[in-house]
């Protein structure tokens, strides 16, 4: 037995359907996830389906977690705008095996699954941005690259120090994307371009303090040196 819970997906033996989160307040949000019914008798008989309903609090606690972020560091999560969270049958994403078509996956519509909360005493990087507002993928370029690129491992990441979010801002990100059957998620972890470079720029003022502290050391003590090494003659 095969249903079509919406025209272009098919549920059967080897599928289930995630849907949701649907957001009820802005702390907490539901998902449903649907599973045949196997007869005990026949692995290939459906007896049913059963939709199990569920808090999605865990997940929106990790996604609002600042742990190990920094003071501008970002958990977000985009997802397909499509009720199924996942991409149509032109829009998909690369695997091992088989490459995604760029011009059709850019234009695909996404939205973020949680919405982004501005970080306190900051401007939000995410301005007017809530998980009713699709944007084409092609806006986040790294988001993007990661359903582009073809994984050889599980949960492969990619990283970039400067490039620009859906909003054009200036930030560091690291993107995965969970080899999951259910959804067609990505994860990302942005900060500002600011605090990523913190410590290069911390290392780099150390350098020149030590470069010009020994050059500036030399031209002050080995006139002194000389001098009073020939004065001695």
């Amino acid at each position: 037995m095969v249903v079509y819970p919406f025209s272009d997906y098919t549920l059967g033996l080897d599928s289930a359907l995630l849907l949701g989160p649907l957001k009820v307040n802005n702390s907490f949000s539901l998902l449903s996830l649907t599973l045949p019914i196997v007869s005990n008798t026949s692995d290939t008989e459906i007896l049913g389906f059963i939709t199990i309903v569920a808090s999605a609090a865990n997940l929106q606690s990790v996604d609002n977690s600042r742990d190990g972020l920094g003071n501008t560091g970002q958990v977000l999560l985009i997802g397909p705008s499509r009720k199924t969270n996942t991409f149509a049958s032109s829009e998909q994403p690369a695997t091992a095996t088989s490459a995604a078509s760029a011009a059709a996956l850019s234009g695909a519509q996404v939205h973020y699954i949680f919405e982004p909360t501005p970080l306190p005493t900051q401007a939000s990087r995410h301005s007017g941005m809530s998980t009713n507002m699709p944007f084409v993928l092609s806006m986040y370029p790294t988001a993007l690259q990661v359903m582009l690129q073809s994984y050889l491992n599980v949960n492969r990441a990619i990283s970039h120090l400067s490039t620009r979010n859906e909003r054009g801002a200036n930030i560091a990100v690291g993107v995965v994307r969970p080899q999951s059957t259910l959804v067609q998620w990505i994860l990302l972890v942005e900060e500002t371009h600011s605090e990523a470079f913190a410590p290069v720029v911390r290392l780099r003022n150390i350098i020149i303090a030590c470069v010009f502290g020994t050059a500036g050391a030399i031209i002050l003590v080995v006139p002194f040196l000389t001098h009073w090494a020939v004065a001695l003659i």
